[in-house]
């Protein structure tokens, strides 16, 4: 599971930007639907109006209010960049998630994906809050009633579901760096050591001992060989012992000159 977190959070990001084309807020008036904005819309400042719902709401209205007709205010927009925040979002976590996919999962990528994907979550409940910036006038009259659209919850979903997976990201990382820290201690100290295993006890130099303030521990002097007693010769080939006068070692084969 740890090893798809940043392969859902890439598809979370895709998803994202996917939600940004598709309509976020929708303003009715009654039962007839004219207007639904995405979040393209709101940033270019485009507002793409049923013409035909509204003709169809005004002629029904006309012939029961004569004033009871949709505001012109309602068809134009400015452009609002500030929206583009989504979009940066949304590029930031495929960004870092496709370089922990490189280089494996760290600490900072982790945060960076954990930030991006909390600041898209807060914007969106921000300008979900403010009414995504829109002013809607209306008469004694009329309503104008504006609802979230499925592009809005599927653009919130997977900013709070990319913050979340980061923060699972970052607590298994938290745990596995727990885990690992006792060995890696281990494998510093015998790296530092530098020193060989003799009889189950570890052998520092003297400028390692003196660095670490440990007491020197001296390499045991190697035996030396026996002597060979009188009478006996060794085997130039395979060290064997052999008599002095024998001509041929019996272990190996190898021919010997007498007396030697």
């Amino acid at each position: 599971m740890f090893a798809h977190i940043p392969k859902i959070n890439a598809g979370l990001g895709c998803f994202v930007l996917l939600c940004f084309f598709l309509p976020w807020v929708s303003f009715s008036c009654g039962t007839v639907t004219f207007l639904k904005l995405s979040g393209y819309h709101l940033t270019a400042g485009k507002v793409p109006v049923d013409e035909a719902a509204v003709r169809n709401y005004e002629d029904r209205a006309g012939s029961l209010a004569n004033d009871d007709r949709i505001p012109d205010d309602v068809k134009t927009s400015t452009p609002k960049f500030i929206y583009l925040v989504v979009v940066i979002c949304a590029v930031n976590i495929i960004g870092f998630s496709l370089r922990m996919l490189e280089g494996g999962a760290d600490r900072f990528k982790s945060i960076a994906v954990l930030v991006f994907a909390g600041i898209g979550s807060a914007f969106m409940i921000a300008a979900a809050a403010l009414d995504f910036g829109i002013t809607i006038p209306s008469g004694p009259e009329m309503l104008i009633e504006s609802s979230l659209e499925p592009g809005f919850f599927g653009t919130l979903v997977a900013f709070a579901a990319s913050a979340g997976l980061s923060l699972f990201s970052l607590t298994a990382l938290g745990k596995a760096q727990v885990r690992t820290a006792p060995v890696e201690l281990q494998i510093a100290e015998e790296a530092f050591s530098g020193s060989e295993a003799i009889g189950g006890k570890t052998v520092f130099s003297e400028v390692e001992a003196e660095h670490f303030g440990i007491t020197p521990t001296k390499k045991p002097e190697a035996e030396a060989p026996a002597p060979v007693p009188p009478g006996v010769k060794t085997c130039p080939a395979c060290n064997a012992v052999v008599g002095q006068y024998q001509v041929k070692c019996l272990k190996c084969g190898s021919a010997l000159k007498p007396g030697k």
